[in-house]
């Protein structure tokens, strides 16, 4: 019995999912991370005082424990025919250390706190400015792009085996000038 292209490309993208659900399974019976944010909406130059916690389910031996602020630009362009291309790039990353390599007994459980800093929109020019978002937005528009950054902060567990991580979307903009 010969297998048609159509059938083989099913079975892989079950067994990718099948891995990827495995996983997932795998890294929450050895632990968690739980982040907790008291805001989402930010503005240029600001600083996230945020906390997480970390639970071992299992002992875990762990590289490094860090938290971590990734901005990503997001280019949508169209064609004259309306055909859609999307591109990405990382435009911003900064992490801070928590904890270097330490092995974390099962049922180890703790609460840390971070700080990370938002870069201050002045560094940028007046891109960044309510003037220049205007001014973007509108060239964005005749240009036939779409353009947003997308700003996370990720708490990351990168231990042996299978890593353990949390992460929440911010809104980062201009703050309103009284």
């Amino acid at each position: 019995m010969e297998m048609s292209g159509v059938t083989i490309l099913l079975i892989i993208f079950g067994l990718i999912i099948v891995a990827f659900a495995a996983y997932s399974v795998m890294s929450h019976l050895k632990g968690s991370i739980s982040i907790l944010l008291p805001n989402t909406s930010y503005s240029y130059g600001d600083t996230i005082n945020g906390s997480f916690t970390l639970l071992a389910k299992k002992s875990i031996e762990a590289n490094r424990l860090y938290a971590s602020l990734t901005a990503r630009e997001t280019t949508k362009l169209y064609d004259k025919d309306g055909k859609q291309e999307t591109r990405s790039r990382e435009v911003y990353n900064t992490e801070k250390l928590i904890e270097s390599a330490k092995t974390y007994p099962q049922g180890f459980e703790q609460n840390y706190s971070f700080q990370l800093a938002i870069p201050d929109s002045s560094s940028k020019g007046v891109s960044n400015s309510a003037i220049g978002e205007v001014m973007s937005a509108l060239g964005n528009i005749i240009d036939g792009r779409d353009k947003y950054i997308e700003w996370k902060v990720e708490v990351y567990l990168d231990a042996k085996g299978v890593d353990l991580k949390d992460s929440e979307k911010i809104y980062v903009g201009v703050a309103a000038s009284n």
